[in-house]
């Protein structure tokens, strides 16, 4: 069984102001067939937009609880020979988007993804939680995804990934003037297929957190071809 790895990661988008749209580059020399996951964290009064066309809402856009201005969504697709960048729209604010190739998946579709969503506390925090979850397998990749947004107008952060993960991507808007967006991706191999517990990130601000948790499927074993033998009592 060969396990899920991230091949590639396409350009960051991070907003220096208000946007109503973006174009998500796609990953750097990914193949038809990798799993491609966009998670987006934007900050604006409005939702992000559901996928693109052909594109899927892995995880449809929800909000953090301390904050009805802080939107996270995961679009995905299963690439295909001549796609091309998708465009993600949102109500007008910062937003912060990264596209993540991953190869080696088993999924027939993206409904065998597992994933789950953890709108976190009431409370701006620098914790920022992804939630547990029952992979499918025991070799899942499992990506742990930490997005925030601040209140406080110039803010900038960092995020640093949970005991563990290999981080992946850390990447905020930019935005001097206005409140800001980011999105944190740490990885992790699975080692069996129980129920994996939560996990946290650390903010280097006080933020309106939102964690989601995807597990990836991986390959079935390749079936080696096997050589029978019959022997047989017939004579001429």
């Amino acid at each position: 069984m060969a396990r899920p790895a991230v091949r590639s990661l396409g350009t960051a988008v991070v907003s220096s102001g208000s946007v109503a749209s973006a174009s998500i580059p796609l990953p750097t020399g990914w193949q038809p067939g990798d799993l491609c996951l966009i998670p987006a964290s934007s900050r604006s009064t409005g939702s992000l937009g559901t996928a693109p066309a052909g594109w899927t809402d892995v995880v449809p856009n929800f909000n953090s609880t301390n904050s009805a201005s802080s939107h996270t969504a995961v679009y995905g697709r299963i690439l295909e020979a001549g796609d091309t960048d998708p465009t993600i729209t949102l109500s007008s604010g910062r937003l912060a988007a990264q596209a993540i190739a991953v190869q080696d998946h088993g999924l027939a579709s993206l409904a065998d993804l597992v994933s789950a969503t953890d709108p976190n506390g009431a409370s701006e925090s620098t914790s920022i939680v992804a939630p547990g979850l029952t992979p499918t397998d025991d070799q899942s990749l499992l990506l742990s995804i930490h997005a925030a947004t601040e209140s406080a107008a110039g803010t900038t952060w960092t995020v640093t990934p949970p005991a563990g993960g290999t981080e992946i991507l850390d990447i905020v808007s930019t935005s001097g003037t206005l409140t800001n967006a980011s999105v944190e991706v740490a990885t992790y191999d699975l080692a069996d297929a129980s129920a994996v517990g939560a996990r946290t990130a650390t903010a280097t601000a006080t933020v309106s957190a939102s964690g989601v948790s995807i597990a990836v499927l991986a390959a079935a074993a390749a079936v080696a071809p096997s050589l029978r033998v019959v022997r047989s009592n017939l004579r001429f």
